[in-house]
């Protein structure tokens, strides 16, 4: 369901669209430094020059995501009435629903981010941002910037996948 849910934003994963830059920041560039389905991170600064993170909603997702959600749940009621084993699933489906629906939820994301910042605060192999709530809001999420290295062309991807493990 996942795979069908986010087909028709596979292809927006890198369409970069014009984002309106949030209230409370100096200034934020316009390209984005990361996107995905949902959302993309564009680099920005405070007006006491910290420079942050800020997580952009992209338009109009939390319609399509709905208006999906509502087709996949129209044929996974109707493929239980043809097949009786589509019950079991559906715990899984509502699971799955509300999932989805987490993730559209940046105000949720705000304060999951915060719990793992404090769980996270004393171990120095995890940095997790510190997020800006009084900047944030169910659109977008402001978030100090935390340079990192990519992982993508790692010479050893088995260590870093045992050294996450061992967190």
């Amino acid at each position: 369901f996942r795979r069908v849910l986010f087909r028709s934003l596979q292809n927006q994963t890198s369409v970069v669209f014009k984002a309106e830059k949030p209230k409370g920041l100096k200034k934020m560039n316009s390209e984005p430094i990361a996107a995905a389905s949902i959302a993309q991170v564009h680099k920005g600064v405070l007006p006491d020059g910290r420079v942050v993170a800020v997580k952009i909603k992209k338009p109009n997702v939390d319609e399509q995501l709905t208006n999906e959600l509502k087709d996949i749940r129209l044929a996974f009621d109707f493929s239980k009435m043809v097949m009786s084993e589509m019950t079991l699933l559906s715990g899984w489906f509502e699971d799955f629903e509300k999932n989805v629906k987490d993730e559209l939820d940046f105000m949720k994301e705000v304060e999951n981010i915060k719990f793992f910042h404090e769980i996270y605060k004393e171990n120095e192999d995890v940095r997790v941002p510190r997020v800006l709530p009084t900047l944030s809001n169910r659109d977008h999420i402001v978030m100090e910037y935390l340079p990192s290295k990519s992982i993508k062309n790692t010479s050893n991807p088995l260590a870093i996948s045992e050294n996450l493990m061992n967190l």
